[in-house]
């Protein structure tokens, strides 16, 4: 298991930020346990 942890890269909070409110506009994205994310986006009417 920590061969395989070893190698595994995150993309930084900001970054996320960046690349989804270029496609996703006013989306909301919360950062959890354990390098999780959730992302909440709610399509204008």
């Amino acid at each position: 298991m920590k061969d395989h942890i070893k190698h595994d890269v995150y993309m930084p909070l900001k970054d996320i930020r960046k690349i989804v409110n270029s496609i996703l506009p006013n989306a909301i994205i919360r950062r959890h346990l354990f390098w999780r994310y959730s992302l909440i986006w709610k399509k204008e009417v």
